[in-house]
């Protein structure tokens, strides 16, 4: 029987050639852990995400938005009855649209509608709900896919219009709107009124 002085040598080369095993052939379970957290890190780190979560949402609506322009059913039928498909896909009688408009663009671009309605008004709620609402006249910080509000109340109850923001070119902020001359039209936000603030939509 080998003494406890000649083993040691050979159990730590035994050691050895097992660690370096675990680092050439690492196990499943290894391999499984290492790719969970670059997926969740990443190379920018974990504040990364939930930015390119956001942006990638309102790029989307923007181009729901300008892709209801070419669409078949961005007006009314008939014509001056506020009778439109936007109002309709909601269960919604004949009505103002130009929320409905906004609420379906943020649906189908992935937003969370939750507590929209027809009201332009609703708008701001939500972003007082979801902390996204934005005072802000003149639209600093404005991105794609946010609504803009005009002519809120004091109350934040009532508001004349809502438009979804589709791009901002040289500093004017352009807007998709519904029930713009009784149709769906793309036009500069400032043109609709008196701005009251805009609204960030949450996934």
């Amino acid at each position: 029987m080998p003494s406890p002085t000649l083993r040691r040598p050979y159990l730590a080369a035994a050691a050895t050639v097992a660690g370096v095993a675990s680092v050439l052939l690492p196990t499943a379970a290894q391999a499984a852990t290492a790719a969970t957290a670059d997926a969740h890190v990443g190379t920018a780190g974990p504040e990364a995400a939930p930015r390119a979560v956001q942006a990638s949402l309102g790029d989307t609506i923007a181009q729901k938005a300008v892709a209801e322009l070419s669409s078949g059913h961005i007006g009314e039928s008939p014509a001056g009855s506020n009778c439109n498909y936007y109002s309709g896909y909601f269960g919604r009688p004949c009505e103002e649209w130009c929320a409905d408009f906004g609420q379906y663009v943020w649906k189908a671009g992935g937003a969370n509608v939750g507590g929209l309605s027809a009201a332009s008004a609703s708008f701001a709620a939500y972003g007082r709900a979801h902390g996204t609402w934005h005072a802000e006249p003149n639209l600093a910080g404005v991105k794609p896919g946010d609504a803009v509000l005009y002519n809120l109340n004091g109350s934040g109850t009532y508001a004349s219009h809502v438009g979804i923001v589709t791009s901002i070119n040289n500093g004017t902020v352009n807007v998709v709107s519904g029930n713009y001359h009784n149709t769906v039209y793309k036009h500069p936000a400032q043109e609709a009124g008196t701005i009251s603030g805009y609204v960030h939509p949450v996934a």
